[in-house]
C-alpha cells in the first residue's frame, strides 16, 4: 500500500482491497477521481464519467497462492470484507448493475467504450 502513498500516487485506485483479509485502504473520497484508469486522448473520460466513479484494484493475480491454497480467479477468494465495501458502494448511490454482465475477464478493455457511462 505504500507504493500509492510514495512514487505511485499519481496511479492510486479510490480503494485497495485485500480479498484474503477483508483489509481495505482509501486513497481518495468517493467524489474525487482517482487515477488508476488512463484515460486515451480523445476517448471516455474513466475518471470523471458519472456523479461517484469508484476505482476498485484487490490484492490478487491469478494463480496466487496464500496459505498454501492457489486461487485461480478473485471470485475463489474468501472474498472477505466484500460485504461492508459493497455496503459502502451502494450508500453512495452506485446502482447494482452489470451492463455487460458480472467481470469475467483481467483485460484492462473489459469494457467498450459505448458501454462505459451504462
Amino acid at each position: 500500500m505504500g507504493f500509492f502513498t510514495g512514487s505511485g500516487r499519481g496511479r492510486a485506485p479510490h480503494i485497495l482491497w485485500d480479498p484474503f483479509t477483508g483489509a481495505f485502504a482509501q486513497f481518495f473520497p468517493a467524489t474525487s477521481r482517482a487515477k488508476a484508469l488512463f484515460d486515451a486522448v480523445g476517448g471516455t473520460r474513466t475518471n470523471r464519467a458519472g456523479k461517484v466513479v469508484i476505482q476498485i484494484e484487490s490484492l490478487f493475480f491469478p494463480h496466487c497462492r496464500v496459505n498454501g491454497k492457489v486461487f485461480a480467479r478473485l471470485v475463489d477468494t474468501p472474498c472477505e470484507g466484500w460485504d461492508d465495501l459493497h455496503a459502502w458502494i451502494s450508500s453512495r448511490g452506485v446502482p447494482d448493475v452489470w451492463p455487460m454482465g458480472r467481470l469475467t475477464s483481467l483485460s484492462r478493455n473489459a469494457c467498450p467504450a459505448d458501454k462505459w457511462p451504462t
